[in-house]
């Protein structure tokens, strides 16, 4: 299985899904569900409350057309709204999560938050990416 996302390019995904392409979901599922379940986890303790907000993003991407509007990394834009749209569902719950619910390491924090990343810095974990 990891090879198969390995082969999977960002691009192709994109262009699937702007085309309304089920496939496209299948494939950005694939390749990145780990990724943004982890991503959801690092911020909530409670497994189910993980998993429904997991299924809550993927509806809302859709819904939404948000992974239309990118115009950087697709690995950054679904952490990056992974973060935001699971600050918000717990927000909106009453939990609160802390940045040291991430982890302590400065890099990690930084990476999620949006005001730090520039213009520049995207640039360069797109090249590293790549």
């Amino acid at each position: 299985m990891e090879n198969l996302t390995k082969q999977i390019l960002d691009s192709n995904i994109l262009t699937l899904i702007s085309e309304n392409n089920l496939k496209g979901w299948e494939q950005l599922y694939d390749k990145y569900s780990s990724v943004i379940y982890g991503a959801i986890c690092s911020l909530i303790s409670e497994k189910n409350l993980a998993e429904e907000i997991f299924i809550k993003l993927f509806c809302r991407l859709k819904e939404e057309r948000i992974l239309l509007k990118i115009n950087f990394s697709l690995c950054v834009c679904l952490l990056r709204y992974t973060y935001y749209y699971t600050r918000q569902e717990l927000k909106i719950r009453g939990i609160n999560a802390t940045e040291s619910r991430i982890g302590a390491n400065s890099v990690v924090q930084s990476f999620y938050s949006q005001s730090i990343i520039s213009n520049k810095g995207v640039k360069q974990i797109q090249n590293l990416d790549a």
